[in-house]
Formats: C-alpha cells, sequence, structure tokens
C-alpha cells in the first residue's frame, strides 16, 4: 500500500509543468496553511455530533449554558428600586419643565 502511494505521488510530481500551470498550483496548494477543524463533541458524554440535529443540540446546548442570567440580586435592594419605580409610574404628570440651553 505504501509503495503504490509513493509511486503515484511520483508519478504526479513528474506530471507537474510550468507552462499549463498544473506546478504553480501544487506549489500555492502546498504553501497554503490549513487548520483542521475539530469533531464537534458532546461534552456530557464526550461523543461526537455526526448528524446535523445531533450538532444543533450540541451548539444549542452550549448557548443556553453560557447565557444564563445570574442570580445576584439582593431582596431588599429588589423591593426598594421596585417601590421606588412604582412611586415615579403612579405620581402625577408635572406641567414644568426647564428650557433646555
Amino acid at each position: 500500500m505504501t509503495k503504490h502511494i509513493q509511486d503515484t505521488y511520483a508519478l504526479s510530481i513528474d506530471q507537474l509543468n510550468i507552462t499549463d500551470g498544473t506546478l504553480w498550483r501544487r506549489a500555492k496548494y502546498l504553501k497554503t496553511k490549513r487548520s483542521n477543524i475539530p469533531q464537534l463533541k458532546n461534552p456530557t458524554n464526550n461523543t461526537p455530533a455526526h448528524t446535523n440535529i445531533d450538532k444543533a443540540e450540541v451548539i444549542a446546548d452550549h448557548f443556553e449554558t453560557q447565557f444564563q442570567t445570574n442570580n445576584i440580586g439582593n431582596p431588599s435592594i429588589d423591593n426598594s428600586v421596585k417601590t421606588a419605580i412604582q412611586s415615579v409610574v403612579f405620581s402625577a404628570p408635572t406641567t414644568k419643565y426647564h428650557k433646555v440651553k
């Protein structure tokens, strides 16, 4: 098998030609940096996601865990803010406006 691969590669190298552009295409291909994207895996059981539905589920679960609201509220502060907002909302509107300069 290795011998066949080496022979095929050697034959393709021998057929490179400057005039038809095959040499330059091969040079460009060899110079181009490529990055292999790793397989998408489910973090709970580390199994790969093969179908589009599996991939969508893994991505949706990731975003669901990343974008959760933090529970950082203090009940006493929350109540005082709620009371202050309600007092402004239910107060009578004023007709006195200050001139803007």
